[in-house]
């Protein structure tokens, strides 16, 4: 006994429209990650520079982001400090007691969701509700 899947020409739509859905989201998801991976390796790169007041240096080799999964992967990381910015450091007083030097194969950081971030509209009173 054969069992046709798709017999009414709704099926046939709505299945065609649900792939479609599913292929542009995919690809969405495709171009976030491909165009944000060398934003992240720069925006990494400046915030240990401006968070350490510029003595560390981090260098790595790759660092991609996975929007789906909601992480980020950093490959062969070297946090190297700047002797330089820390004899100057020391000369005026504000230098730190230790250096350190590191070294990290693989580094995954999860939980990364960049849409928790969107600021939260304010003028729908009525919606409240559905962001807290």
């Amino acid at each position: 006994m054969a069992v046709k899947f798709l017999k009414h020409t709704w099926q046939k739509i709505t299945l065609a429209a649900f792939l479609i859905l599913v292929a542009v989201i995919l690809a969405l998801g495709y171009f976030f990650n491909e165009h944000w991976s060398p934003v992240l390796n720069e925006k990494l790169r400046a915030e240990v520079l401006k968070s350490s007041d510029s003595l560390y240096i981090a260098n790595f080799s790759s660092a991609e982001f996975h929007l789906f999964q909601g992480k980020i992967v950093i490959f062969n990381i070297t946090l190297k400090p700047d002797t330089a910015v820390y004899t100057r450091l020391k000369s005026r007083g504000l230098a730190p007691n230790n250096l350190v030097g590191l070294h990290v194969k693989r580094l995954v950081i999860t939980h990364i969701h960049p849409f928790k971030n969107i600021k939260k509209p304010a003028f729908y009173p009525c919606w409240r509700h559905f962001f807290e």
